[in-house]
C-alpha cells in the first residue's frame, strides 16, 4: 500500500502534531508492503527547526511557502495534482490549511480515498479561538473536506463524539503512539523539579503553571519548547515578574535524547492545557516512566485509570497549586512504574500502527469494490 501523508509543517514549533506524524510514519514503514511519502511546507525561518533525522529522509518532500498560516505552495499543489494517482490512500493531518485543501481536492477528483486526522482542532475550546474566521472557513471549505472523506481518524473517544456532531462521515479511534523506551530509573528522593514541554501558546496554560509556582517553595520547573516571538517574550517577562528566575530553567527546543534527560530530572510532567487532542509529550513522559499531572481538557483519562498521575477538573491557578502539592505528597515512584506500564500496554507505536493500518486496509478495499 502506498500512502501519501500531508501535514502543513514538520517544524518542531508544530509540537505534538509533528511528533505524532513522525511516529506513525516510522511505525507504518516497519510493516511489510507499506510505503509512505510525507509532503509538507516550510517557511524560511522553519527550515532550521526541522529535525535532521526527518529532514534527511528521502520519503519527506518539502515545499517552500510564504504563507505562515494557510501554507499555500504552488509546487506542493502541483506535486499532489501530478502524483496522487500513485497512491492508494491519502492521509491528511490538521485543518484550516492549503495542504489539506489540495490533498482533499485532488483525492476526490481522482477517486483516491482520503482520511482526515484533526489532532484536537475540533475540540470546542480550539474552535473558539479565532472562532469567527473558523466558522466562515468551515462553512466554505472544511466541512466539504470532512463530508467527502472516507473516514475521520480521531485520537480520543471525545474527539470522535465531536466529529460525529460535525459530519456524517464515519469516524474511528486510534490513539497517538510513541516509540518504546527502556524503563527510566530515577532517584526520586533527590529530585526537586517538575517539567513542561510543548509549544509556547496561550492554549497550553504555561502562564498559569508559572503563577501557581509562586506559593510552592523548593520546587523547580524545567521548560522545553518555544513559540511565536511575542508569546515567548511574554513568558520570559512573566518569569522575571514572578521572581522565578532561579527556579525556572529554559531548555529551548530539544531532541529525544535531551527530552529523556529532562524526564530523568522530573518528578512529573505538567500539562495545564485549555484544550488538547492527545498530548504526544504526555505519551513520551509515561514511556519514560514519568507521571503526568493534566487538565481534564487533555482527554488523557488513562492516567487516572492506571494511577499514573492525576487529572484536574480545570487549570485555574489555585487548582494547579493544590494538585502539584498533592502529586508531591503522593507515591511518585509507584506512579512512575504505573506510567511505564500504561505506555507499553496502550500507546506503543508498533501496536498502534498495526491498528490504524487495519482501518486503512478496510477503506482501500471498500473503495476498490466501488470502482
Amino acid at each position: 500500500m502506498n500512502i501519501l501523508i500531508t501535514i502543513p509543517s514538520v517544524s518542531k514549533k508544530w509540537g505534538g502534531t509533528t511528533s505524532s506524524v513522525k511516529n506513525f510514519y516510522y511505525g507504518l514503514t516497519k510493516l511489510e508492503g507499506i510505503n509512505c511519502t510525507i509532503v509538507s511546507t516550510y517557511t524560511t525561518s522553519e527550515k532550521n527547526e526541522i529535525d535532521s533525522e526527518i529532514l534527511n529522509n528521502s520519503d519527506l518532500i518539502l515545499f517552500e511557502t510564504k504563507s505562515e498560516s494557510w501554507r499555500y505552495s504552488k509546487d506542493l499543489k502541483n506535486y499532489i495534482k501530478d502524483n496522487i494517482k500513485n497512491y492508494d490512500l491519502v492521509w491528511i493531518h490538521t485543518l484550516w490549511t492549503g495542504t489539506s485543501y489540495y490533498a482533499s481536492k485532488y483525492s476526490k477528483k481522482n477517486n483516491i480515498p482520503y482520511i482526515v486526522t484533526p489532532h484536537g482542532m475540533i475540540e470546542p475550546e480550539a474552535l473558539k479561538r479565532k472562532g469567527f474566521k473558523k466558522k466562515i472557513y468551515w462553512s466554505l471549505i472544511e466541512k466539504k473536506i470532512f463530508d467527502y472523506a472516507s473516514a475521520i481518524h480521531c485520537i480520543t473517544q471525545a474527539e470522535k463524539t465531536y466529529s460525529n456532531k460535525l459530519t456524517k462521515t464515519k469516524a474511528f479511534v486510534v490513539p497517538n503512539g510513541t516509540e518504546k523506551e527502556t524503563f527510566l530509573e530515577k532517584n526520586f528522593e533527590l529530585l526537586n523539579s517538575i517539567s513542561f514541554i510543548g509549544r509556547f501558546h496561550e492554549i497550553k496554560g504555561l502562564d498559569l503553571l508559572l503563577k501557581s509556582l509562586v506559593n510552592i517553595k523548593n520546587l523547580n520547573l524545567i521548560i522545553a519548547g518555544g513559540g511565536e516571538k511575542n508569546y515567548e517574550e511574554y513568558i520570559y517577562n512573566l518569569v522575571k515578574q514572578l521572581q522565578l528566575e532561579e527556579r525556572v530553567k529554559f531548555k529551548g527546543f530539544v531532541d529525544n535524547k535531551i527530552k529523556r534527560e529532562i524526564f530523568k530530572q522530573s518528578l512529573f510532567l505538567v500539562l495545564p492545557s485549555y484544550s488538547e487532542g492527545l498530548s504526544m509529550v504526555g505519551l513520551e513522559a509515561i514511556m519514560n516512566s514519568t507521571p503526568v499531572l493534566t487538565s481534564e481538557k487533555c482527554n488523557f483519562k488513562e492516567i487516572k485509570d492506571f494511577n499514573a498521575g492525576m487529572i484536574m477538573k480545570n487549570n485555574a491557578i489555585k487548582t494547579l497549586e493544590s494538585y502539584i502539592n498533592l502529586m508531591i505528597k503522593s507515591d511518585i515512584e509507584k506512579m512512575s512504574k504505573n506510567a511505564y506500564n500504561l505506555a507499553l500496554e496502550k500507546f506503543s507505536i508498533d501496536s498502534v500502527s498495526k491498528n490504524i493500518y487495519k482501518e486503512f486496509e478496510k477503506i482501500v478495499n471498500e473503495t476498490s469494490k466501488l470502482r
